[in-house]
C-alpha cells in the first residue's frame, strides 16, 4: 500500500471515530448537522441583512377589516368623541389632542370594510381643549396605528422599513395637501386577510399623514 493511500486511511479514521464520538454525546434524541460553510456564490446570493421583510398588514386602531363589526368598533372607542355622519355604516371619531381622526366604514351586514387614520389640519398650532403637548404626545404614541406599529407622523423611511418598498406609489393630492400615495397590495396572504394597504405622505415633511387598510373586494 501507497504511503499516501496510508495517510489518508488514518486521517479517514480519525474523522469517523471523532463523529461517532461527537454523535455519541450529543443529548438523547438530538444528533448534530454539520453544514458546509457557503461559499462566495451562496454570500452573494443571500438577502441583505438590511432587507424589509415581506410582510402584511391586518389591522388599524385594533379593528380588522373584514373580520370585525362597527358594533365593536362602538365598544372600542365609544368614549371618544365622535363626528356625526349621516352615513349609518360610517363612524368617524376625533382624537382632538393629537390632530387625528378614525373612520370606519362598514358593508350592509356591518362588517368593517375600511379603517382609515387621518392627520387633521389644524391653525395656529394649538390643541384644541384642555391638551397639554405631553399629553398629546402620550396618545399620538399609542392609538391608531397598525398591526405593525405604523402611526400617523412617522417619516416615510419607516414605511418601507415595515411593509417593503410599495407595490405602487405616486404624487396624490390630499386635503389641503400635496404629497406621496404608497400602495400595497397582500392578495399574495390570501382571500381571507385585508387586502390592500394605502399610506398617504406629505410631501414638504416625509411624515405619514393617512393610513387606510381595506378588506376584500366583496
Amino acid at each position: 500500500m501507497k504511503h499516501g493511500w496510508k495517510r489518508f486511511s488514518r486521517l479517514a479514521s480519525a474523522l469517523i471515530v471523532a463523529a461517532l464520538m461527537t454523535i455519541v454525546a450529543a443529548p438523547r434524541g438530538y444528533t448534530k448537522i454539520f453544514a458546509a460553510e457557503p461559499n462566495a456564490q451562496d454570500a452573494r446570493t443571500q438577502k441583505p441583512k438590511d432587507e424589509a421583510p415581506k410582510v402584511n398588514e391586518l389591522s388599524v386602531a385594533g379593528l380588522r377589516p373584514g373580520n370585525d363589526s362597527l358594533a365593536r368598533a362602538r365598544k372600542r372607542y365609544g368614549g371618544m368623541r365622535q363626528i356625526p355622519s349621516d352615513d349609518k355604516s360610517v363612524l368617524i371619531w376625533e382624537n382632538s389632542c393629537a390632530h387625528e381622526t378614525l373612520r370606519v366604514e362598514a358593508d350592509d351586514s356591518g362588517v368593517i370594510q375600511f379603517v382609515t387614520a387621518q392627520a387633521v389640519a389644524t391653525q395656529g398650532g394649538e390643541h384644541p381643549g384642555k391638551c397639554s403637548e405631553k399629553s398629546a404626545t402620550s396618545v399620538r404614541s399609542t392609538l391608531w396605528r397598525t398591526g405593525h406599529g405604523l402611526a400617523i407622523g412617522d417619516d416615510k423611511a419607516r414605511v418601507v422599513q415595515i411593509y417593503g418598498q410599495p407595490g405602487s406609489d405616486g404624487p396624490s393630492t390630499g386635503e389641503h395637501r400635496e404629497g406621496e400615495l404608497m400602495y400595497y397590495a397582500f392578495d399574495w396572504a390570501g382571500s381571507d386577510v385585508p387586502q390592500v394597504l394605502e399610506v398617504y405622505c406629505d410631501r414638504a415633511t416625509s411624515r405619514v399623514v393617512e393610513i387606510t387598510l381595506s378588506a376584500p373586494s366583496l
